[in-house]
């Protein structure tokens, strides 16, 4: 089965019919001339992840800020999450919202396909967090989100990027995040009913707002991307227009 919103669009219509070639635009290889990189990043690569882990950590909890602000000012939300707080004793319906803030470890790898690329994304997000935000500590081991989307495209050897692998890095992002908030957040002292109904929230929404949003977000770049460059070829590429002269009168 495939999934043509990234296999058509991002491998077919960006890098043509290549399939043994990363499909991201981002990428941008500088070898020496004997054959071997020196960096494991290039320069726009490098700088790929490094905008990642800053624009994210600035811009997720004002965005979470105004979710929440706007949401509960709802009363059948309030009502709903009132309900699932009763129900399962502790705070599912905010464990939901929050559900997608490591989508920057999904992101990061899938613009720039290359061993760490979430890792160092999303350690830069967990120190701009801390030092920019002035979030828990706990945050300066925010790599470990990355890490487990890193290891999930590993293992496809960073050759799928379809909908279900990029739900499992998601899902993978957010459980290697959870026992940090287990013992950071004091989730021993819930019921077990909570834990679990908690866990389960946190599959599901991290699968959606980890793995589906990152990649739809990166897909965007591509294309935008794409076109930006297909647009400058194309500039290039038309003959430059000259004037002829049809009498040499002065007149």
């Amino acid at each position: 089965m495939t999934y043509p919103f990234v296999e058509r669009d991002v491998d077919k219509s960006t890098y043509g019919h290549d399939a043994k070639r990363p499909c991201s635009i981002i990428q941008d290889l500088h070898k020496p001339k004997w054959g071997r990189e020196i960096l494991p990043f290039s320069r726009r690569e490098l700088l790929t992840v490094l905008a990642i882990g800053i624009v994210t950590s600035l811009i997720d909890h004002r965005v979470d800020e105004l979710l929440f602000r706007f949401l509960f000012t709802i009363p059948s939300v309030i009502s709903l999450a009132g309900y699932l707080t009763a129900e399962t004793g502790g705070p599912v319906f905010g464990d939901l919202l929050q559900s997608w803030f490591q989508y920057g470890a999904v992101l990061a790898p899938f613009l720039v396909r290359r061993p760490g690329a979430g890792t160092i994304a999303m350690t830069i997000n967990g120190f701009g967090q801390v030092f920019l935000n002035g979030t828990h500590t706990p945050h300066l081991l925010y790599g470990v989100t990355g890490l487990g989307a890193d290891i999930v495209f590993a293992s496809f050897r960073y050759r799928r990027y379809d909908i279900p692998t990029v739900s499992l890095a998601g899902v993978a992002s957010a459980m290697f995040w959870y026992p940090i908030v287990y013992f950071t957040h004091s989730l021993n002292l819930f019921p077990s009913s909570f834990i679990v109904a908690d866990l389960a929230i946190r599959v599901l929404g991290s699968a959606v707002g980890n793995g589906l949003l990152g990649a739809a977000i990166g897909l965007v770049i591509l294309r935008v991307a794409g076109r930006i460059r297909n647009n400058s070829i194309g500039v290039s590429l038309e003959p430059t227009k000259q004037t002829v002269r049809t009498s040499y009168s002065d007149s």
